[in-house]
């Protein structure tokens, strides 16, 4: 009856790390999903402001 009842407990425990490894894969993907946002919008964000700053050069060049 022992081993029954380690075989138990060996699969619950299974089942309990097979959870904890989902959710830390949610985690690690979330992360990684936010960080490569947050890379495409600094980029994008960059691109525009120099945009802004050339057209605002090109008026004061303008200007002159």
């Amino acid at each position: 009856m022992k081993t029954k009842q380690d075989i138990r407990d060996l699969q619950r425990r299974v089942r309990q790390l097979e959870h904890s490894h989902n959710v830390w894969t949610t985690v690690v993907t979330a992360i990684a999903v936010t960080m490569a946002f947050c890379a495409i919008t600094s980029t994008y964000t960059e691109h525009k402001l120099r945009q802004q700053v050339k057209a605002c050069s090109n008026m004061v060049e303008n200007i002159k």
